[in-house]
């Protein structure tokens, strides 16, 4: 596994987390952005959104087929490192932008149907993230190891 000031492996979750390190170089300061008023533990929002940031874009990777296979390569090929931790950036940058769409009640404004689940999700993922992965070959469903 690997570690950095910029992502660190999370033994536990298998998978990667941006550190706020990694936020504040792409001009990111959680601790003065978020809005952490009623919010038990303040100090701890950042790492919890850089969590969610992580678990939003491995879970993207994981609805592309197998999972375990994935997470292993994930966490042991040094060739996916950049392109997992350019993605879970893109999906910050979305995120502050945004906000977190997947919890968002998304509403056409000229039918006011619900958007349907799919298209919320759609909407919750970054498309430079996708990108990202979709050039590095982890998307691919059978996944071969590299």
């Amino acid at each position: 596994m690997y570690n950095d000031d910029m992502m660190t492996f999370d033994d536990v979750k298998q998978r990667y987390i941006l550190t706020n390190e990694c936020a504040l170089a792409n001009n990111v300061d959680l601790g003065k952005e978020l809005n952490s008023t009623g919010v038990p533990s303040r100090s701890n929002l950042p790492a919890q959104i850089l969590d969610r940031i992580s678990r939003t874009v491995y879970n993207f990777i994981y609805s592309h087929g197998d999972r375990y296979g994935k997470e292993k390569e994930l966490a042991e090929n040094d060739y996916y490192r950049p392109f997992i931790k350019d993605a879970m950036i893109e999906q910050l940058l979305y995120f502050m932008v945004n906000g977190d769409l997947s919890v968002v009640a998304r509403v056409d404004a000229q039918t006011g149907r619900e958007f349907s689940r799919a298209a919320k999700l759609d909407a919750a993922y970054a498309p430079e993230m996708q990108n990202i992965l979709a050039q590095s070959g982890i998307l691919y469903c059978g996944f071969t190891p590299r």
